[in-house]
């Protein structure tokens, strides 16, 4: 049905149980579903994506952050109940916010940005600029190439539960700021044409809806708030004005 692949980071220390727990939350959560793990994280995803189907036949892949816990039973394994997404006859890209599990264990859901998921079907991102992912602006990134490319993006916020666990950036050299505005950040901006905000779960087409329908987007930004990032950010959250923000399933 699926394929998941991840890029892993070095397995030490707390991270290696993170990683660990992770894994086996997959295993559990989706049993019909091969894993395939990289050495990582700066693995470009253009790379993974085309091992991954050079490897298996399957129609559909999805990218999962190693750090990160999926619901058992989730929609995204109800194919004969619902999950609209799996009878799409065009491409689509399906991520969602996660909600963010702290040091003293309580819950708390990440801002639209924090999409650590993305499920896809196979052959779609030939043309993706390079991204490297575990760094800055990777997720945008590949939100932004589908828009441009006029490729539905379908939020599963709603339908769909995903919990970060937390770490911090001791396997990082440079730490945080490394993360966010090293090197690898910053080529991430200038190849896919970022600037310092990008699009996330608001600026998707569709909404995945938790009976498994697909619907149009239940919260896009208004025009407000896109005029208030042009006078306080400076410009669009990417360079290319072609497109016109209007896509159909």
């Amino acid at each position: 049905m699926m394929v998941i692949f991840t890029s892993l980071k070095p397995s030490v220390g707390v991270v290696a149980e993170i990683q660990q727990r992770a894994l086996e939350n997959w295993r559990l959560c989706f049993p019909d579903s091969r894993i395939i793990t990289f050495e990582g994280p700066l693995v470009p995803f253009r790379e993974m994506v085309e091992k991954v189907e050079r490897e298996t036949d399957a129609e559909f892949l999805m990218y999962a952050n190693g750090d990160v816990l999926f619901e058992e039973g989730n929609v995204l394994t109800q194919r004969r109940r619902g999950a609209e997404i799996w009878s799409l006859e065009k491409d689509f890209l399906l991520t969602g916010q996660r909600i963010d599990i702290f040091a003293d264990g309580t819950k708390r859901l990440h801002r639209p940005s924090g999409m650590d998921y993305f499920v896809f079907r196979r052959g779609m991102f030939r043309d993706l600029p390079r991204v490297l992912m575990g760094r800055a602006y990777c997720d945008c990134a590949l939100v932004a190439y589908c828009l441009r490319m006029g490729i539905p993006v379908i939020d599963a916020s709603f339908a769909l539960r995903v919990e970060h666990q937390f770490h911090d950036y001791g396997h990082v050299k440079g730490g945080r700021t490394a993360v966010w505005q090293g090197e690898d950040a910053r080529a991430n901006k200038t190849a896919n044409q970022l600037c310092d905000f990008g699009p996330n779960v608001l600026d998707a087409t569709h909404t995945l809806l938790p009976d498994g329908r697909v619907v149009g987007n239940i919260r896009r930004r208004p025009g407000c708030w896109k005029l208030w990032h042009l006078v306080t950010r400076g410009g669009k959250w990417w360079k290319n004005p072609k497109w016109d923000g209007v896509n159909n399933v």
